[in-house]
């Protein structure tokens, strides 16, 4: 009985783990912004600045800088 118990507190602990995750990436929806945990920053830094190379004629309106 005790083990049921257990796993169903495991059920539930994801679950309300999952419930956060999804309330956090929503926030940030909200605020118009990328999660970082979606994507790091430094990856999207750096497929810009490698799209930038391979792209002579493109152009970004923004200097592409991590802190950015």
């Amino acid at each position: 009985m005790d083990e049921y118990f257990l796993t169903l507190n495991a059920i539930i602990t994801d679950i309300l783990q999952d419930i956060n995750y999804i309330i956090e990436h929503l926030i940030f929806v909200k605020q118009r912004r990328l999660h970082p945990g979606i994507t790091p920053i430094n990856e999207i830094v750096t497929s810009l600045k490698k799209a930038q190379v391979y792209l002579l004629l493109l152009h970004f309106s923004f200097r592409i800088f991590e802190s950015n």
